[in-house]
């Protein structure tokens, strides 16, 4: 009920309700919610993803923290070390989690994939861009310049540089580990 839009934000609620008679649709306004005696905002979300609280995130906004784009290709090392990846940019004004590893939902043409996520920019490996990179659990395709949902249901971990390859593969399976528990699946 409080909120703003258009040019320096001179647009409002009852602004949007004469503009709906005069263009003939109908607009809603909806009741705030409220958390912990403060309303629920775009602004207290955004501050609570990029504080890392997925849990709070998720219950404020009713579902998972979603992030999606067109799969883009990386530097192909996940294929080498057993874990390939599908890497997703993320964009300068987009709210982000912290880097960190994630359990996660990727959606792909309507199926639901469980999988691992790394929300950063690979510090075991020098000179690489942010990014998102899934690990889709049991799945093997080619999905290059696909549409990508990710969910983020659980944090794993933070990021974290590893002093060899060997250590991070250990720390991704545990990774699968964990999510495959989180998930309950085998």
């Amino acid at each position: 009920p409080n909120f703003s839009f258009g040019a320096k934000g001179k647009g409002s609620p009852r602004m949007l309700l004469r503009e709906g008679e005069k263009y003939g649709f109908q607009a809603e306004i909806a009741q705030e919610v409220q958390r912990e005696g403060r309303i629920v905002s775009s602004t207290r979300i955004r501050n609570l993803v990029e504080d890392g609280d997925l849990e709070k995130t998720n219950e404020f906004l009713g579902h998972p923290f979603t992030v999606g784009g067109r799969v883009i290709h990386g530097d192909h090392r996940g294929n080498t070390i057993g874990f390939p990846t599908a890497n997703l940019p993320i964009g300068k004004k987009r709210a982000m989690l912290p880097n960190g590893a994630y359990a996660v939902r990727a959606i792909l043409k309507g199926e639901s994939y469980y999988g691992i996520a790394n929300i950063g920019d690979n510090p075991t490996f020098e000179g690489c861009n942010r990014r998102i990179e899934i690990h889709i659990l049991d799945f093997d395709k080619d999905i290059y310049d696909e549409a990508l949902l990710v969910e983020f249901c659980y944090k794993l971990r933070p990021q974290k540089k590893f002093s060899a390859i060997d250590a991070l593969v250990a720390q991704l399976r545990q990774d699968e580990r964990t999510a495959r528990k989180l998930f309950k699946i085998n």
